[in-house]
C-alpha cells in the first residue's frame, strides 16, 4: 500500500523534484536491473524490412529514424511549456 492510499498527505511538488529511480528508466529492465539491449538491434530490424528490386538494387525510399530520448535531452524543457501538451508540441515541432 502506498502512502497516498494510506491517506497520508503528500507534497507532490516536493516529491517530483527528486529522481524516482537510482538510474534512468530508459536504461533499465522491469526488474530494475540495467538493460542489456543494443541500438544495433534497430539496424538489424530495419535491414530486414528493406525491399530489393529483381535487379538486386535497393528501391529508392527515404526514412528518418529519430532517437527520441536524445532529442528530449537535447531540447530540454521548453521555457513556456506548462502542460504535457505544450511539451509534446515543442518536440513535434523540432522533428
Amino acid at each position: 500500500m502506498s502512502a497516498y492510499e494510506a491517506g497520508h498527505e503528500l507534497n507532490i511538488q516536493a516529491i517530483l523534484q527528486h529522481e524516482l529511480m537510482p538510474v534512468p528508466v530508459s536504461v533499465t529492465e522491469m526488474n530494475q536491473t540495467l538493460g542489456t539491449g543494443s541500438k544495433s538491434f534497430l539496424t538489424e530490424v530495419l535491414i530486414q524490412k528493406v525491399k530489393y528490386l529483381e535487379s538486386g538494387t535497393l528501391q529508392r525510399q527515404n526514412a528518418l529514424v529519430i532517437n527520441c530520448l536524445a532529442l528530449v535531452a537535447a531540447i530540454g524543457k521548453p521555457e513556456k511549456a506548462k502542460t504535457f501538451y505544450d511539451i509534446a508540441n515543442a518536440f513535434v515541432g523540432a522533428v
